[in-house]
């Protein structure tokens, strides 16, 4: 049965606890969300684990709820064959040629005319002020919302290079939104001319205080690395981000065996715990990589929780970062990428992939490289493990710019604003 569960919004997080980060958007939030009090806004999107617009709503909507605001969140229940259907309409908003098959066009306009039974009941019953449908996924959901509620479509992805087929396809789905919002400036002219005028820019904010990015000690860290074979006393190339062609893992396998010819102790790991309902060709990549890693024993594959022993996912990925040397997001594609964004926080020089999202954030040879193709990111790898002074350079200066730019309040303040001028 094809239906919509509401999530857990309540996960402790309250506006005061960021005060010492940005006193200034703190105080901001708390003048807009004075007049939004008791506004009842409704989220949806895919799914509540596994990426990063999860991450996103688990706190955005927890502070939200702190200020009085009536939000709520909730999660696509549906088949797998409506997310492979998804995963193709969301790799085709990111540039891969090709069409949508009649059917698979069938599957994902029938799936959401089920799915807008229990939307329309939940409406019905929650009657809220502003629903905010988050990526492709629920995109035609907003057919069925009666007039005199507002709508918000939060795209998340890469909308630099559409294939135009899909733009077209989907055109009827953003026309009728009261607002879009993307990550980036760049992908407005790709919106259809009747939408641009009512697109707003919003780049993403991490949580500094959830157990992710948090610090971690060092040495803590090192245990942690060391249960799991990698030996944190060598230098380690990291990649974390979903089994994903778009992230290019085969090219950070490439660009590592490159580097490791002159630093022959290097280590190469890539994690990508697969949770993510809404990604179901992530363990067909993960095959290609496996083959491709073969039998080294310097490079490391995370994909399963029951790899990782007890700890949770956010403490191994706190632990692999904080033992890091070097982290590479090798993105052909990205919307913007948090995964980028932590690492940064956490002082790491990054190496990232010239995609519109990575160069949002990276600034080249100022807090992190950017390299086009896989000789560069070798070379950059082996300029940065050999050079200790850099690395500490590059990543003093990254985690300052998500200071200013890439944390939940200000992310949270700007989403504030957009609500306050629709309703």
């Amino acid at each position: 049965m094809i239906e919509l569960i509401q999530c857990k919004t309540d996960i402790g997080r309250k506006l005061e606890s960021y005060k010492d980060f940005l006193p200034v958007d703190y105080r901001s939030c708390f003048k807009h969300g004075r007049i939004l009090k008791g506004k009842k806004i409704m989220h949806v999107n895919a799914t509540h684990k596994g990426g990063g617009v999860a991450e996103l709503l688990a706190t955005q909507i927890s502070l939200e709820r702190s200020m009085g605001i009536d939000s709520r969140w909730f999660v696509m229940d549906a088949p797998d064959t409506f997310f492979r259907v998804t995963k193709k309409i969301h790799n085709m908003t990111q540039g891969l040629p090709g069409r949508l098959t009649m059917k698979e066009a069938l599957t994902y306009l029938d799936t959401n005319q089920e799915l807008s039974l229990p939307f329309l009941q939940i409406l019905n019953t929650v009657k809220p002020d502003l629903v905010v449908i988050h990526d492709p996924q629920p995109m035609p959901l907003v057919k069925y919302v009666p007039a005199g509620i507002k709508t918000i479509l939060r795209l998340h992805i890469d909308f630099s290079e559409p294939n135009p087929r899909i733009t077209k396809f989907l055109t009827p789905f953003l026309s009728n939104y009261s607002r879009i919002i993307i990550s980036s400036k760049n992908y407005i002219p790709e919106l259809p001319k009747n939408v641009q005028k009512r697109t707003t820019v919003i780049m993403p904010g991490i949580d500094p205080l959830s157990e992710k990015n948090r610090p971690m000690a060092r040495e803590k860290a090192r245990i942690i690395t060391k249960q799991l074979g990698i030996d944190p006393d060598r230098p380690i190339v990291l990649q974390v981000s979903r089994f994903d062609p778009w992230k290019d893992p085969l090219g950070v396998i490439e660009a590592y065996s490159m580097a490791k010819l002159e630093i022959q102790n290097l280590q190469l790991v890539l994690a990508g715990i697969i949770q993510a309902k809404d990604d179901p060709g992530a363990r067909l990549i993960l095959e290609k990589v496996k083959k491709r890693a073969g039998t080294d024993p310097d490079i490391f594959l995370f994909w399963d929780q029951s790899q990782i022993n007890s700890n949770s996912v956010d403490c191994f990925v706190s632990a692999i970062l904080t033992a890091s040397t070097v982290v590479i997001q090798k993105s052909i594609k990205e919307g913007f990428g948090l995964t980028i964004t932590e690492a940064m926080w956490k002082g790491k020089p990054v190496i990232g992939g010239n995609a519109s999202g990575v160069r949002l954030q990276i600034i080249n040879n100022r807090n992190g490289m950017i390299v086009s193709n896989t000789l560069m990111a070798a070379k950059a790898i082996i300029k940065l493990v050999r050079n200790p002074k850099l690395r500490n350079k590059l990543g003093k200066a990254a985690r300052l710019s998500v200071q200013k730019r890439f944390l939940q309040p200000k992310y949270l303040l700007e989403n504030l604003k957009v609500y306050k001028q629709v309703l």
